[in-house]
């Protein structure tokens, strides 16, 4: 119980754990007692003071230097007495721990994803699904106030909801905010820009040079913006008209009346292969279809028997197709 009421004093306890403490203290009276002195000492000015402001290792040398426990003889009731100090200064060193870790810098963790969609769980339980050649950076613990993490590249939230502590992503151009929701972020190192896309909630965009809050801009579901980072109007929003801006993610490729320009052009972006036409013209054609959850095997032998052409798979990453294309 010791550790638990260090978690409930220092404010690290979530809401299960606080409910327990509050019904171990209404059992009883002797428990409500206890409750009482723990509070007592952890709300000590000093200590508090110490704990906030100074490293755990001079907090716990003053605390051993200075005991400030009474003197007792160890019969039966001042022996309860004792244990109770002991358990009161076990509960401040512990707190102690706890309020150092929230204060000091917190380890840093860097994924860099190399040639395939990576997904990951975030210390808050949120979801990252990151693409290719993504770069994400964030604490090991989030702090008692944001989640904040840092992006180079594409990818996709979803975030566990907590109105007390948003969920901030930063890339070069940008500062997105949230509470709960899903939503895509592309940050462009070779354009410098960064577009969002929202899914499900919603987001709220500034630049990052923002200081006032008072360029920045709300989206929900189906709207978009792009930050540019070298204009002076630099928060662009739109409706995304992009049924596949999530392809790489999803593996749900929609097309209509698209040319095979750009039907390779997707198919390459989502399954990071490469497909040469041997006839300009064969990318002149057009196709309506939906691909849900195929392998890329798949959907290119579909393509090639839809238009007639012969396919050949050079190595593991390389399609190559043959044949008449359209006028």
């Amino acid at each position: 119980m010791t550790e638990l009421l260090a978690k409930y004093f220092s404010q690290n306890a979530t809401e299960a754990e606080k409910q327990e403490v509050l019904g171990w203290r209404s059992t009883n009276n002797k428990n409500a007692e206890e409750f009482f002195d723990y509070s007592v000492v952890w709300n000590n000015e000093e200590i508090s003071k110490r704990a906030k402001h100074r490293s755990f290792s001079a907090v716990l040398d003053k605390i051993i230097e200075e005991p400030e426990i009474p003197s007792v003889e160890l019969n039966p009731k001042s022996s309860s007495n004792y244990f109770k100090y002991a358990a009161v200064i076990a509960l401040a060193i512990l707190g102690s721990i706890l309020l150092y870790n929230n204060v000091t810098n917190v380890n840093k963790i860097d994924i860099v994803v190399s040639d395939k969609l990576q997904e990951l769980v975030l210390p808050d339980g949120s979801k990252v699904f990151l693409s290719q050649n993504a770069h994400l950076t964030y604490p090991e613990i989030f702090s008692s106030e944001v989640r904040e993490v840092s992006l180079e590249g594409r990818a996709f939230f979803e975030v566990q909801r907590n109105e007390n502590k948003p969920f901030i992503v930063k890339t070069p151009e940008s500062q997105i905010r949230v509470l709960g929701t899903s939503f895509l972020v592309n940050s462009d190192m070779s354009t410098h820009q960064t577009e969002v896309i929202v899914e499900t909630g919603k987001v709220e965009v500034a630049p990052l040079s923002e200081k006032n809050n008072e360029n920045t801009v709300q989206l929900v579901h189906g709207e978009a913006v792009k930050v540019l980072a070298s204009s002076n109007d630099n928060l662009n929003k739109f409706e995304n008209q992009n049924p596949n801006f999530l392809s790489w993610q999803s593996k749900t490729l929609t097309f209509q009346k698209h040319s095979l320009t750009d039907v390779f052009g997707l198919i390459e972006d989502t399954y990071g292969v490469k497909i040469i036409a041997s006839d300009n013209q064969i990318e002149n054609c057009d196709l309506t279809a939906i691909y849900q959850g195929k392998t890329v095997d798949s959907i290119m032998e579909i393509v090639s028997q839809t238009f007639g052409f012969g396919i050949q798979k050079v190595n593991q990453n390389t399609f190559k197709l043959t044949g008449k294309g359209c006028s």
